[in-house]
């Protein structure tokens, strides 16, 4: 899961790098193609993001029947500190630069502003521009936070049979991503996918993968992605939020995203390799991190590189150039987040009680040696 998550932060670095740095690559070159395409097929690392939270959340709620109340303790804990630290940095620099701040400019409006972000509302919320741009999904994670819990206590879906529960989320995310209906938070339903997922393992269906199908499936989500970026990058889609999707998007992925993860996750082939590898885990575990602190990076870079060359087309040396000190630079930010912020914050731990002393037992005395017959 750590090797998926750092893939999903990797998708989501090309969004921010193709919609802020496309003035220095030449449009009509074969590198300004790649950019538009991973710019594009990049919103899917959020849709990834989506899977495994399901997968994860599902599957606490119905084994381990969690109190509400301290569950969402326990959700809030694990976002809020580095939110909070990201959020404080955004406002510093709404004063410091004005020409870059999103607060309205009147004081009651910027103070509700800032309240509905606090809460997490851009997003779910329309109309609300989050501060922190990447954020909007956030109110994605804590809608689903909220409303699972009460829609399995209410239903009693612990008690249905597993087909139930499966058909169940099926039948949802298919009426909920009806062409017709234009949901724009349609992307809401990858979560379902997560929850399929966890079903498919609990049943016992990692047992019968196979290399072949692990081909299959690796293939399907890559031509996917790749469509998507083609789509995207033909209709112009180059901004850092992607609110209405084509009406494929959502299906397409919440089929073939359900199947990498499981062939990533459950079964011992290359994908499991690849995903267990130290250096993309290690990115999965600093990608909470990563995600919130990585736009604000690359803007920082945009701002010395826009002062030090003005912005027109490079070579293609120049291009990977930048996209290695981009990707150096945002990796090394979320890594000072992480351990300042996150880590002791949002993954410390009970202490553990001291183990009580151990006394030495003296050693038992010897029976007597008996003589003599036993009655």
């Amino acid at each position: 899961m750590e090797g998926l998550r750092g893939l999903a932060a990797l998708l989501v670095f090309f969004v921010h790098f193709n919609a802020l740095f496309r003035p220095y690559i030449r449009p009509d070159s074969w590198r300004g193609l790649a950019f538009g395409v991973a710019g594009t097929f990049g919103h899917t690392g959020v849709d990834l993001f989506f899977v495994l939270s399901g997968f994860l959340i599902y599957g606490i709620i119905l084994e381990k029947h969690p109190k509400w109340s301290t569950f969402v303790y326990r959700r809030a804990r694990r976002l809020y500190p580095v939110f909070l630290a990201v959020f404080a940095l955004y406002l510093a620099l709404s004063f410091l630069v004005p020409a870059e701040s999103k607060l309205p400019h009147s004081a009651p409006a910027a103070i509700a502003y800032i309240g509905a972000n606090l809460l997490m509302l851009p997003g779910m919320v329309p109309n609300i521009v989050p501060m922190i741009t990447q954020a909007w999904s956030l109110s994605y994670e804590w809608f689903f936070y909220l409303s699972l819990p009460m829609l399995v206590a209410v239903v009693g879906m612990r008690r249905w049979s597993r087909a139930g529960r499966v058909t169940f989320f099926l039948l949802l995310p298919a009426v909920y991503c009806l062409p017709f209906l234009h949901r724009a938070d349609a992307r809401l339903m990858l979560f379902a996918a997560g929850i399929l997922l966890w079903e498919t393992v609990d049943a016992g269906v990692p047992q019968y993968l196979t290399s072949s199908g692990e081909y299959v499936v690796a293939a399907a989500f890559v031509i996917n992605i790749l469509i998507i970026g083609l789509v995207g990058a033909r209709l112009g889609n180059t901004g850092v939020v992607l609110v209405q999707v084509p009406h494929f998007y959502v299906p397409s992925l919440f089929v073939t995203l359900l199947f990498f993860c499981l062939y990533a996750m459950f079964f011992q082939g290359f994908l499991a390799r690849i995903f267990s590898w130290d250096y993309i885990r290690w990115m999965g575990n600093i990608s909470y991190s990563y995600y919130l602190i990585h736009g604000l990076a690359l803007h920082a870079v945009k701002v010395v590189l826009n002062r030090a060359l003005p912005p027109s087309p490079r070579s293609a040396l120049f291009d990977f150039m930048l996209l290695a000190v981009c990707l150096a630079f945002s990796i090394v930010c979320a890594a000072l987040l992480f351990l300042w912020v996150e880590k002791p914050l949002s993954w410390s731990v009970p202490a553990k009680k001291p183990l009580p002393e151990v006394r030495p037992v003296a050693e038992p005395l010897q029976p007597e040696r008996v003589t003599g017959t036993v009655a």
